[in-house]
């Protein structure tokens, strides 16, 4: 799903002079390709109890929230012991930053999706449940979007965060119809 094309933002390779702070970096990114994997099954199986009356399922995503939490934890640990062993600068930094950050949205839209499986128990014992028509066509476009920003972030492309960002637009829009 993820793929690195092991270049830095500015087009050139990014192998730094000692090894162990790329394998680090390597495995920061594998750590958010990770928790972007788990983010999107939460939502994924959120809206399926939500759309099917699935309480099971509703459960299944409350019971695996603790799992991107410690994950984000741990993200959380991580980056910020490279930060204080390894002193990164510039666009090392930057990219060290940037996965505490990347995390803590990750952990967000599991904590979202985990509403929406709290949400779909009492919903499930509705005679009449309310319209979810557009709901799956939402989650489509939300989930692309998770995927295409986290592949941004992990080949440093700009451009393609900014795309992601430009298609916010769209979802806003289905969001408000």
């Amino acid at each position: 799903m993820y793929t690195s094309k092991e270049k830095d933002g500015h087009g050139m390779n990014s192998k730094h002079i000692v090894r162990s702070f790329d394998k680090d970096l390597n495995y920061l990114n594998a750590q958010i390709a990770e928790m972007g994997k788990l983010a999107i099954v939460q939502l994924d199986n959120a809206i399926e109890a939500v759309m099917n009356g699935d309480t099971d399922l509703a459960n299944t995503v409350i019971k695996s929230d603790p799992k991107i939490d410690a994950l984000e934890h741990n993200i959380d640990n991580f980056a910020i012991r490279m930060i204080a062993l390894r002193q990164p600068m510039a666009s090392d930094l930057r990219s060290v930053i940037a996965a505490l950050k990347v995390s803590s949205h990750l952990e967000r839209i599991a904590d979202y999706a985990t509403n929406v499986a709290k949400r779909s128990i009492p919903l499930s014992k509705m005679s009449t449940a309310p319209s979810v028509n557009a709901v799956p066509r939402m989650t489509k476009v939300a989930k692309s979007m998770i995927e295409d920003v986290i592949n941004a972030y992990i080949n440093r492309n700009d451009e393609e965060a900014l795309d992601v960002w430009k298609r916010d637009v769209e979802l806003d829009e289905m969001y408000t119809s």
